[in-house]
């Protein structure tokens, strides 16, 4: 799995968001985003509230933000 999806992941291939074990539920949008720590405390938070999901890391650029935040939802978040 990538540490750090893209916005064109997010509005081009949105079942790898489905597909991941466990499958995205959340995630923070950045440019840059890599140093986020956010994604091991929030699946931790997740796992230990019994939900089957994890917390993604997705790269995305002031301009690409809106079309990836409408893609969001496709992808199953």
């Amino acid at each position: 799995m990538p540490e750090v999806f893209s916005s064109a992941d997010l509005i081009g291939r949105p079942e790898i968001f489905r597909n991941l074990e466990p499958p995205a539920m959340l995630g923070v949008f950045g440019d840059p985003v890599e140093h986020s720590l956010s994604p091991g405390f929030q699946t931790a938070a997740l796992q230990a509230a019994g939900m089957k999901g994890q917390y993604v890391r997705i790269r995305a650029s002031t301009d690409e933000f809106p079309g990836a935040l409408r893609a969001i939802v496709g992808a199953g978040f």
